[in-house]
């Protein structure tokens, strides 16, 4: 390990470096493998990254435990009808209900530009193999 910003002391699989506990892998992969030659400090770069995190972990437990309530009406859901057929209506009907599916809205427009004519209005190189060639 290259990095002498994490610490090392404790006997385990993770180091604790800008407040959050890595594994020495994923450590050893940014600072040895990915950062160089790019100009980002690993200092800086564990100090964003734990920025990121403590930003995006409260949204990331609210949608985890929405995960797990959905999942629990889901495995309710089969089991309670195990033994009858399967009705694809009955089951879309349930997905909207409990909030797993949305109603369509309505139709959506997507406009670009500033997009170079070799994307916008060209066709794109295409790899047409017959089925007959096996390296294919």
């Amino acid at each position: 390990m290259t990095s002498q910003f994490a610490n090392t002391a404790a006997i385990s699989d993770h180091v604790d470096i800008a407040g959050l506990r890595v594994h020495r892998a994923l450590l050893s992969l940014v600072n040895d493998e990915v950062l160089p030659g790019t100009g980002v400090d690993e200092a800086l770069f564990w100090r964003g990254f734990a920025a990121l995190v403590a930003e995006f972990s409260p949204a990331n437990r609210q949608l985890l435990a929405r995960r797990e309530v959905l999942q629990a009406q889901l495995d309710a859901w089969h089991r309670a009808r195990r033994e009858r057929p399967f009705d694809a209506g009955d089951y879309r009907e349930f997905l909207l209900r409990i909030g797993y599916l949305a109603d369509d809205e309505a139709p959506c427009a997507i406009a670009t530009t500033g997009v170079d004519d070799e994307i916008a209005r060209m066709a794109g190189p295409q790899l047409v193999v017959p089925v007959s060639n096996a390296r294919f």
